[in-house]
């Protein structure tokens, strides 16, 4: 964010005083799950004794791999490694990745915080629940937001002058995602880009 974040500012972040709509709809869909977290990243939050526990945890044989280049003999190779490496102590770790709840309650509305006194220009946004990265559905996904924001661009920027740069997201974790699409649009075309937008998708 170019500097470190300030106490006022990582304290209206971590208590939600002033979110933007992007963030509330994101809570929203993925609260439950390491895809929405209410910290800024920074090392704030990170314990000294949090890193020694996670070299402990996970620095072990069976999570590590070896790799040998070059011209070697594969017994004596092999034998150097039971040397160096045997006697460390295997440990079976167990992740636990929490992974966002049931999301299938229909169309929901966010707004910021604050909104200007003035209404000038908005950001809009769509939200749509969908796999993680692991799920046999991502280069489908990838392709989708790709063909999307090509479209946003052609039909809402081109052809109706309405925004600048719409956009689409793929935003994904292990298991869950959302494909976001987004514009800043004048305040009175809110909702003739939002029907466009759906209209892409549908």
């Amino acid at each position: 964010m170019g500097g470190k974040p300030s106490r006022v500012r990582q304290f209206l972040y971590k208590h939600e005083i002033v979110s933007t709509s992007g963030h509330n709809s994101r809570k929203s869909i993925l609260n439950g799950s390491r895809s929405y977290c209410t910290n800024l990243d920074t090392l704030k939050d990170i314990k000294f004794q949090d890193i020694l526990d996670a070299y402990e945890y996970f620095y072990v044989p069976n999570y590590m791999t070896l790799i040998v280049t070059g011209d070697f003999e594969t017994e004596s190779l092999k034998n150097l490694i039971q040397q160096k490496f045997g006697m460390l102590t295997k440990n079976n770790v167990v992740r636990n990745i929490p992974y966002a709840r049931d999301f299938d309650e229909g169309p929901a509305s966010f707004s910021s915080s604050f909104k200007p006194l003035v209404d000038v220009s908005s950001h809009i946004g769509l939200a749509y629940r969908t796999n993680g990265y692991t799920s046999s559905d991502y280069y489908v996904l990838v392709v989708v937001a790709e063909y999307l924001k090509n479209q946003l661009y052609e039909n809402i920027r081109v052809q109706e002058g309405l925004t600048y740069a719409p956009d689409v997201q793929l935003i994904e974790s292990r298991k869950d995602g959302v494909i976001h699409l987004s514009a800043e649009v004048s305040t009175k075309h809110v909702d003739t880009v939002q029907k466009l937008m759906h209209d892409e998708v549908k």
